[in-house]
């Protein structure tokens, strides 16, 4: 692996890459675009990634985005009472 291809990821793709996914869950985080984001190859992305995390990136995303959903859920159940109804 060239020095600067290391650098670019470790630079944006690392937390960093991680904290764009969970800034905006719903967002397009297909590989090919996380890829050109941090200025390295989809399969050395895939590699980086799932060295950093233990998972790979689909699997972060989905992870995130199912998350994210739930709270959403969460936050909606907790304005209703026991019948359902929103509390004013």
């Amino acid at each position: 692996m060239c020095p600067a291809s290391r650098s670019s990821f470790e630079t944006f793709g690392g937390a960093a890459l991680r904290g764009v996914v969970v800034a905006d869950p719903a967002a397009d985080h297909r590989l090919v675009q996380l890829a050109k984001r941090s200025a390295v190859s989809e399969l050395h992305l895939r590699r980086m990634f799932a060295d950093q995390t233990g998972t790979t990136p689909a699997r972060f995303i989905e992870r995130i985005r199912v998350e994210a959903a739930r709270e959403q859920l969460e936050s909606h159940d907790a304005n209703r009472d026991s019948r359902g109804v929103l509390r004013p």
